[in-house]
Formats: structure tokens, sequence, C-alpha cells
């Protein structure tokens, strides 16, 4: 907050002046009470998603988006209010704006496809090159004649070395359907149970109203989201409808991608319908923390859930136990032998660990306050990186800012004048220059990539964060952590000289049992460890 103004995305916290922010930063919902907000947002939606029959249940499940969205409008919803009795100005630019000035006609109308005739044939011709493409490993005159035959194998998402493995040998080729392809059927057979969703809407909404303290005394437009859901559920469930109805009916479906609401409609719909969905973990999860959406976002949309390590699919096995959701509870965990991570171990050049160059890896600098985590919003992480990035150049080292590329056009005219490089380039071809990596938080695919590798890691460990214990223990003997916290204000609080004790014992910190069990094969382990 500066001069009765706080900003609520980073172009408006350009606008003030970083300096004037940072010295005067503060936020007016605490994490306790946004957790309290994710927390009854996400258990609500699960104990609404278990009383609902099988094709409701799957339309809900497809429209994960706005859920997640809600708790995202609530907040921004509960910043303006307290801001507005303590007559401080929210400011705001496009960023933000979706969150504070939310176009529920336009929420609405976000699934309401319209396809002309040319569009129809332009999927069908997108469709059959994409055929054309995710089949390589076969013969050119054998997928020009698969992109005219059905496969008994659907993919979603990229079609990576993961699922190459995953596949058996009996499946030569496999297709990616665009959900547009199916939709000519859309409405010949959909008796949408309107009815139906509007009742669970509104009991879910009242719900979430009735247990969030944040929101007492607030004049929220409840029918008007209601409305706004209803819609888009209506035309998903047209949608969800015309696959169902289809004759194409895969056996087998791999699907990554899962936050996009085509590959969700499809997917579960396949396995509805009986084929056998496998999803795949991403982002080098390794199941290090907990993670309150996973349930919602993988495991109910598919019967197999594929992790890159045997400890990884035992964690997220216990993880759905503790959650005693039925309608995942059937859902099973698998582990890949890949031994890609060990790989990429051996082939890194070593050198020798002494520190000069500090790699601090950015935060993307969007308004989203994330429902998993620890302080994973933009106001608190860009408060500890101007401060990591201070204190190490005060202490004479050069420090490289690997800026999230989602934001780097915002966060470089920030940071520039306050680090030594900014770096632009992929994290793996440049992750070599760095002597040592510093991370504001562990929820990041390059904390994943990190691990398999030899260069010093120093993690900044955010009090309260929910780790999984034995993973945790391991990863104190990899990284040198360095404890923080939230203030009264929402300002990123830890000790300088922790920090630079930590740059300085990180070299010591090698131990690569972590990688060796979360990361690897049962029977592989990295160069030089038992």
């Amino acid at each position: 907050m500066s001069n009765n103004v706080l900003p609520a995305d980073i172009t408006a916290l350009l606008d003030i002046g970083v300096d004037k922010w940072h010295a005067q930063a503060s936020w007016p919902v605490s994490e306790e009470e946004f957790s309290n907000l994710s927390n009854v947002v996400f258990q609500s939606y699960g104990e609404m998603l278990d009383t609902l029959p099988h094709d409701l249940q799957d339309v809900f499940l497809v429209d994960l988006r706005f859920v997640s969205f809600l708790p995202q409008y609530f907040h921004a919803a509960a910043v303006k209010e307290r801001s507005n009795h303590a007559s401080i100005e929210v400011s705001y630019g496009n960023l933000a704006r979706p969150f504070y000035e939310p176009d529920w006609s336009a929420h609405a109308e976000q699934y309401n496809i319209k396809l002309s005739p040319f569009d129809k044939v332009r999927f069908r011709i997108r469709e059959a090159i994409r055929k054309f493409r995710f089949n390589r490993h076969l013969p050119v005159w054998q997928r020009c004649l698969a992109v005219f035959k059905k496969s008994k194998c659907w993919s979603f998402g990229v079609f990576d070395s993961d699922k190459r493995e995953y596949l058996s040998s009996d499946i030569t080729w496999i297709e990616s359907p665009f959900l547009e392809n199916f939709l000519s059927n859309a409405s010949k057979h959909s008796t949408t149970p309107t009815a139906q969703c509007r009742s669970a809407v509104e009991k879910y909404l009242d719900d979430i109203c009735a247990k969030v303290q944040i929101l007492d005394g607030m004049h929220l437009p409840i029918a008007e989201i209601a409305d706004t859901w209803v819609t888009r559920l209506i035309n998903l469930h047209e949608q969800y409808s015309a696959v169902m109805t289809s004759n194409r009916k895969p056996e087998l479906v791999l699907v990554s991608g899962l936050g996009d609401p085509a590959n969700r409609i499809m997917a579960l719909a396949a396995k509805r319908a009986g084929a056998h969905v496998v999803a795949f973990s991403h982002g080098n999860d390794t199941g290090r923390t907990e993670n309150i959406t996973q349930s919602f976002l993988e495991y109910a949309v598919c019967n197999e859930f594929v992790s890159i390590s045997q400890p990884a699919a035992d964690f997220h096995t216990h993880q759905l136990k503790q959650s005693s959701w039925k309608f995942c509870s059937q859902t099973t965990f698998s582990a890949l032998k890949t031994d890609q991570y060990q790989r990429k171990f051996s082939q890194i050049e070593r050198g020798e660990h002494s520190i000069k160059n500090v790699m601090l890896m950015g935060f993307p600098m969007h308004p989203q306050r994330y429902v998993y985590g620890k302080g994973e919003f933009f106001q608190f992480r860009l408060s500890a990186e101007l401060d990591v990035a201070r204190v190490l150049r005060e202490a004479g080292y050069r420090v490289l800012y690997k800026a999230h590329p989602e934001t780097i056009h915002i966060t470089e005219q920030i940071m520039n004048s306050r680090v030594d490089e900014i770096v632009h380039a992929p994290f793996e071809s440049e992750l070599q220059r760095a002597d040592c990596l510093v991370f504001t938080y562990p929820l990041t695919t390059t904390f994943g990539a990190s691990l398999a590798t030899d260069i010093p890691i120093v993690l900044l460990d955010h009090k309260g964060r929910k780790w999984v214990a034995r993973a945790y223990e391991m990863l104190k003997h990899r990284c040198a952590l360095v404890s923080t916290s939230l203030d009264e204000n929402g300002k990123n609080r830890f000790c300088e000289n922790e920090l630079l004790d930590a740059i300085e014992q990180s070299p010591q910190k090698m131990d690569h049992s972590y990688l060796n069990e979360y990361m690897s094969p049962a029977t592989k382990t990295v160069p030089g460890e038992s």
C-alpha cells in the first residue's frame, strides 16, 4: 500500500513505483483467511460431487476452471470491501480486472460453441494433420493410411516420452480427436437436467457463503454467479452427451494437459463409456507437498495416474485415501521405469563449487493467488525476490534473474536495475551458468529439474508449508533451507544472515537420496551414489 493506493496487479504496482510500494507493502487478506476460503471452496465442491448422478458429476468435474475462479473472485471482493472501509483505493490493470470486475455474461458463454460449415471442415483437417504428426514412429506410408482409420488409443496433451514408455507394443498408432468433431451430435440426444444443475449450484454457493468468515456481510451477486454457472454447465452437458453418444469408442486414453476443458470432457466421457483413462504427472511432480486441487484436477479424470517414481505414486495413493472422496476412490497409481533424470544428471559437466554467480528463480507475477502452497502470491513473492537480490548483491555475488516466462515482459522492468542480468533463454540451457540456484518457492517445474543436477540449491522454506515428511527430510540434505514467513502486513520476512549462510553451506548439500528415491526407478542411482 502506498499513499492510500493498493496495487492489485503488477502493472498497478509499476505505476505506483516499486521502491515506494516495497517500503510500505501490505495486504488486507491474510494467508490464513485465504487458506480457509480455498479449503471451503474445494471441500464443498467434493461434497457436492459425491451426491450427483454420474453425468452431472462428470460435467461439474469438467468445469473445474470455474470452481478455481471462485476463490480468486471472492478474494478480490474481500480485498475491495476491506480497502473501501479503510478509504484505500484498489488499483489494477488488465491482469487483475477479470477478478475485480468479472464479466459474468462472458463467463456464461465461454462454452457456447457455434460451428460454421467451414469450421467443421477445418477441424476435420486439423485432426487428420494431428494424427499424422502424433505417429512419427511409423513409416510415412502407414501414417498416411492412419489418417483414414480409427484407433483404439487416444492421446490428449503433448505426446511425450512418458506416454511412449507407457504404451504397449500392440498399440501401433494413436489419434487425438478435437472436441469440435463430436459436436454435430450436440443437442440431438441430450436432455440437460437444468433443475438439478441449478439446485446443486445454489446449495454449493450458499454453503460457501455460510462457512467463509471473510464473506460475512458482503453484498455478492450470488444469483448472477449461479445463473452464469448453470449456463456453462448446460453447454458442457450437451458437449459431454455428444461425445458419449458418438460411435468413436477408444479402449485406452492417455491424457495430460488436464486444465483444458475439452480434454476433460473427452477423457471423462471415454472413462464413463468403459475406456481405461491414464493421466500423467505434470511438472516434475514427485509428491513433495500436498495439493488441495489434485483429486479434482487429475485423480477424478482417470482410472490410473502415472508418476515418475514409486514413492511418488505411493504419496498420491495416500493423498487420495486421506481425501475420502467417493467420486475418485477407484483411481489407482503406478510409476514409470524411466531413468530420464539420471541421464540428465550424467550429462552435466561438473566443476568446482566456488560461488560467484547466483541465479534467482522468478515467480510468475500474475494476480492469481494460488490455492495450494504457502504465500504463493505476486505481492509476497516479489517482496522476497527484491530482498534476496539486494542481500546477495550487497554481499558481492553476481545475481542472474531467471524471470518466469509468463510475466517476463513486466518483471524485467522491475528487476533490470536490481540484478546483474536478466536471463531470457530457457532454464535448461542456462542453468550451467549458475554456481548456485535460489528458489523462493518449490512449486515449479524448474525446482524438480534442478534436483537432477549437482548445482548447489538454496530454498526459502515458508512456515506452514505441508511437506511430505520423508521427502522433506531428504531435501534438507540436498538444499540449504532458509526459514521465511509472512508478517502481519503480508510481507515476506527472512533472516538476511541465514540466507548468506545458506549460500555458503549449499555446496555441502550434495546428498542425492531424494533424486534416487523420488525421481528414479528403484534399481537406478545417480553416479557415485549407492
